[in-house]
């Protein structure tokens, strides 16, 4: 209808993978005010380009991340998500750091920042 009818529609929804797949530009909202909008594209960049998903081998707090290789964005028990700009440069600096912190990695995985991780 958008596009046929050149006109604007808003759609109200807590669904962000609805939200990102429907929306030219969102608006997230708090407490009635709105805290970011933009293209979808732009703000899933705005937290880093990739996250770095590493599973520990037993539940841990880690050592403080340095700011060139990422920003910590979530810790969960076994389950530590790092935002980076550049994955494949960041990740190796981070393996090792990691590894010279005595942290057991399990594994590691690559995704992209979805909107659901921009909305927390």
């Amino acid at each position: 209808m958008n596009e046929e009818y050149d006109t604007t529609i808003f759609i109200t929804t807590h669904d962000m993978a609805e939200a990102d797949e429907l929306c030219d530009r969102i608006a997230i909202m708090d407490e009635g005010k709105i805290t970011v909008s933009g293209p979808p594209s732009d703000l899933k960049g705005s937290i880093g380009d990739e996250v770095i998903s590493i599973k520990l081998s037993r539940s841990m707090k880690l050592p403080e991340i340095p700011e060139e290789f990422g920003v910590l964005f979530h810790q969960d028990n076994e389950l530590v998500q790092i935002h980076t700009a550049d994955v494949e440069t960041s990740m190796p600096h981070i393996i090792n750091y990691l590894a010279d912190h005595d942290v057991p990695i399990a594994s590691v995985t690559t995704s992209r920042p979805t909107l659901d991780d921009v909305f927390m």
